[in-house]
């Protein structure tokens, strides 16, 4: 009887050993999918005291005469890249192609990979933020260093990565450099997705102006998914990319959405600095190049709150931002009743 029981035991347990636990982030948890592992279940690897991805409250930063500017290399190569849907997010394979040095790294740092983070909310979908603030967006992009380059005597990986990341800011002028990557999200939509863009760009193309990229935020952290290894040198930089709001929203149904990997807002994490050649810090420079007003309404369908969410720009006019269809314009007149915008 007790070997009959066991055995049913087993059996019964068997097909829960065979799915495979993954991370996800916290949108993703649900009942029904038991492999989903949330951030609270992320282990204790998640929850040491350097993790990423921090605010940054820019008062506090001081400035290190150490840091310098960045030497880029291969950024200016134009091409076409192959990118993929990994489920978690969207990634440009860099292929080894390109360096970064100086900036005050150790060593010389080989470009992997970059990647995007967003949200469904237009101005919540970075991972850092500056003195509180979000952003639309995140980039990110991924180096690893190079053997034999590293002037780091204690060889204690706290810098095996160097990622540089920046903001991205919803206005109402469209970034034409950007729109090879926007275009291409529309032919990976789904995980395990993966093609070669149309169009050739270089990673250059993508970034703020140079002279921008003298100005950043500087701190050692950790990877933001597990398993959160504290080895990562990060960039922050201060000036943020400039995307039309329709460019932002064309990447949230396209691909699955990604939250920020943490929705409190880490404390200020020892060791930041900043590095401002041309001027004193004392705050991001975050001015859209309009003006854009979000708007945001809850509304309750069948007892379930619902929240949409748009734009109003200079001309008075409304773009739809995430809306279920066929509720955008009674959204719309709701609002023009109940926000002051």
């Amino acid at each position: 009887m007790w070997l009959l029981l066991a055995l049913l035991v087993l059996a019964a347990a068997r097909p829960w050993a065979r799915a495979e636990s993954h991370w996800c982030y916290q949108t993703q948890v649900e009942p029904s999918n038991f492999t989903c592992l949330g951030p609270d279940k992320w282990g204790s690897s998640c929850q040491k005291d350097n993790q990423s991805p921090i605010n940054i409250a820019t008062a506090k930063a001081q400035v290190d005469p150490k840091l310098g500017d960045f030497q880029f290399s291969g950024y200016d190569t134009k091409q076409k890249w192959a990118i993929q849907n990994n489920g978690h997010s969207v990634m440009v394979l860099l292929e080894d192609k390109a360096t970064i040095s100086g900036g005050g790294l150790a060593a010389r740092y080989r470009a992997k990979q970059l990647h995007l983070h967003w949200s469904n909310v237009l101005d919540m979908g970075s991972e850092h933020s500056f003195d509180g603030e979000r952003f639309a967006m995140e980039m990110h992009i991924v180096h690893e260093k190079e053997s034999g380059t590293s002037k780091n005597k204690n060889q204690d990986h706290k810098d095996d990565i160097a990622v540089l990341a920046f903001m991205v800011e919803a206005g109402c002028k469209k970034n034409n450099n950007f729109q090879p990557l926007v275009e291409a999200l529309t032919y990976i939509p789904r995980p395990n997705m993966n093609t070669m863009m149309n169009q050739s760009f270089s990673i250059s193309d993508l970034l703020p102006k140079k002279e921008s990229l003298k100005h950043y935020f500087r701190y050692l952290g950790s990877l933001t998914t597990p398993d959160c290894d504290e080895k990562v040198v990060w960039t922050v930089f201060q000036e943020p990319i400039q995307l039309h709001e329709n460019q932002v929203h064309r990447a949230q149904p396209r691909v699955q959405p990604l939250p920020p990997s943490s929705p409190e807002i880490i404390p200020l994490g020892v060791g930041l600095a900043i590095w401002d050649s041309t001027s004193p810090p004392g705050g991001a420079n975050t001015s859209p190049s309009c003006s854009l007003v979000i708007v945001r309404i809850e509304i309750v369908i069948l007892g379930a709150p619902v929240m949409a969410q748009w734009v109003k720009n200079l001309t008075n006019t409304y773009e739809d931002v995430g809306l279920i269809p066929g509720l955008a314009q009674w959204v719309k007149d709701q609002a023009l009743l109940r926000a002051a915008v």
